[in-house]
């Protein structure tokens, strides 16, 4: 029985990537490069920076989060479609839930005041200050063991691949629902689900919890929805 629904943030709950994606582009990092960020921690996103652009990490990294920051305050920060819907779902059938984002914890808190959204989740958790970012499995194992959760109850719910790849790798139920990123013929064979948007994700843990219970068979199959 599936218990525990993990969200990753970025693309996934707010439709923050393209303020990222964009604010990248003016600091003059290209577009190849900037699909190599999504979803990796910040020290990877550094490395990226120095080595390979020879920027100053810390100033392309300050100039990127002041357009953003300019962008949000005048715009604010919208969810993605069915977010609050999909949330309110799985509150009201006993799901516990999570995000689990690479991005600062500062980020998370902001985008959940912003859309008062703060009382829909049970933990918000930043990755951070692990030692191994995403595509490791360690964010959702870590969350996991703090709403008392085996991997084989919890759902993760990624846009990007190496979310997807992190997901798979902690042996849970992942769910696709892409943003920036294409699918590829490496995510339809990690994700159990590629769905459109978060509005398909309860018919989707329906027709799982009716067709399996206590059956893991399903965890190998994957679907289009």
């Amino acid at each position: 029985m599936l218990t525990t629904v993990l969200f990753d943030m970025d693309g996934t709950l707010f439709d923050s990537e393209r303020l990222y994606r964009d604010a990248w582009l003016k600091v003059g990092v290209p577009l190849t490069v900037y699909q190599s960020f999504v979803g990796t921690p910040i020290h990877h996103i550094k490395a990226v920076l120095q080595d390979e652009l020879h920027m100053d990490p810390d100033r392309a990294l300050a100039e990127k989060i002041k357009l953003v920051d300019e962008k949000i305050l005048k715009d604010g920060i919208d969810e993605k479609p069915g977010m609050e819907e999909c949330l309110h779902y799985l509150l009201s059938h006993g799901y516990r839930t999570a995000i689990c984002t690479s991005s600062g914890m500062e980020v998370a808190k902001r985008y959940l005041a912003i859309t008062h959204t703060q009382d829909l989740f049970d933990l918000v958790f930043s990755g951070r200050d692990l030692k191994n970012g995403k595509p490791a499995p360690d964010i959702w194992l870590t969350v996991a063991e703090k709403l008392h959760a085996t991997p084989d109850r919890c759902v993760v719910v990624e846009d990007s691949w190496n979310g997807v790849r992190s997901g798979h790798a902690a042996g849970m139920i992942t769910v696709m629902i892409p943003d920036m990123q294409p699918v590829t013929d490496e995510m339809r064979e990690k994700a159990n689900v590629i769905l459109k948007s978060l509005s398909d994700l309860p018919a989707y843990l329906e027709s799982i919890q009716e067709q399996t219970a206590g059956d893991s068979s399903f965890r190998s199959a994957s679907r289009n929805v």
